[in-house]
C-alpha cells in the first residue's frame, strides 16, 4: 500500500506546487470596462472596497456606451464589465451579476407646477421640456413608456 499512498502524496505535492506558481503569476491588472452612465459615486465606493480587498491589482478602466463595453467584453478586450442594456436579453456568453440599483428622478425648479406633488405621473409630463442623456442606455426605454402613453415632451438639451 505504501507505494500507492507515496504516489499519491507525491502527485498533491506537485498539484499544490502549481498551483501556488499560477497564482504567483496571476496578472496584476484587471482591464474594467464602464458604461459611461454609471454614477461615479458608486463606482469611487466599488473601486475603494476592491482596492482595499486586492491591491496587487491595478485597474484599468475603459470608458464607453453600454453597447460599446459589451463588445468589449465579449471581444475579450476588457475581462469584467459594469454596464446596463434594458432594451436587450442577457447574453448567453456572459456571466452576470447585480452590483446596485439606481434610481431614477425627475429634477424640477423649486417653482414648477408640479414641485408640490407627492406623486408625479407620466401622463403629468405631457408637454414638459425635457434635458436627454445623450448616450443614456434608458432613453428607448423612456421613450416607450411616453409614446405608450400619448405624452409629447420637447428634447430641449441633450447632455452627457
Amino acid at each position: 500500500m505504501q507505494p500507492y499512498l507515496q504516489e499519491a502524496w507525491e502527485n498533491a505535492q506537485v498539484a499544490k506546487r502549481q498551483a501556488k506558481d499560477y497564482v504567483s503569476r496571476a496578472p496584476t491588472q484587471l482591464k474594467l470596462a464602464i458604461m459611461c452612465t454609471t454614477a461615479p459615486a458608486l463606482l469611487i465606493q466599488l473601486f475603494a472596497r476592491f482596492r482595499a480587498s486586492r491591491p496587487d491589482v491595478k485597474l484599468e478602466l475603459i470608458d464607453g456606451t453600454a453597447q460599446s463595453v459589451e463588445e468589449q467584453l465579449i471581444g475579450s478586450v476588457a475581462e469584467v464589465a459594469i454596464y446596463c442594456r434594458p432594451d436587450r436579453a442577457s447574453d448567453s456568453r456572459l456571466n452576470y451579476l447585480p452590483l446596485f440599483r439606481e434610481q431614477m428622478m425627475i429634477v424640477l425648479p423649486p417653482t414648477h407646477r408640479l414641485t408640490s406633488r407627492d406623486q408625479i405621473e407620466i401622463s403629468d409630463l405631457a408637454g414638459e421640456r425635457y434635458v436627454q442623456r445623450s448616450f443614456c442606455e434608458f432613453n428607448d426605454v423612456v421613450d416607450s413608456v411616453f409614446d405608450a402613453r400619448g405624452v409629447d415632451c420637447e428634447i430641449v438639451y441633450r447632455s452627457d
